[in-house]
């Protein structure tokens, strides 16, 4: 993976949690919710969408699922 992919992936994936990770407190004393929205393609397998698949969909929607069960 080129260079550039990796800092694409990097972007969308860190874009999402530090401001979910400093909403956290807020969202806590105010019952807040936690809206994900994500591409069906991690869970469709597509040519050449492998990469983005593993590493940056598959991670977003473990950190979130790990957020909800805390």
């Amino acid at each position: 993976m080129s260079r550039d992919g990796l800092f694409q992936q990097g972007t969308n994936f860190w874009g999402s949690v530090y401001p979910t990770f400093y909403a956290l407190e807020h969202l806590k004393r105010t019952k807040g919710r936690i809206v994900v929205v994500a591409s069906m393609a991690s869970w469709i397998p597509h040519p050449r969408m492998s990469i983005y698949n593993v590493r940056v969909n598959q991670a977003y929607l473990r950190l979130f699922s790990l957020i909800k069960l805390q």
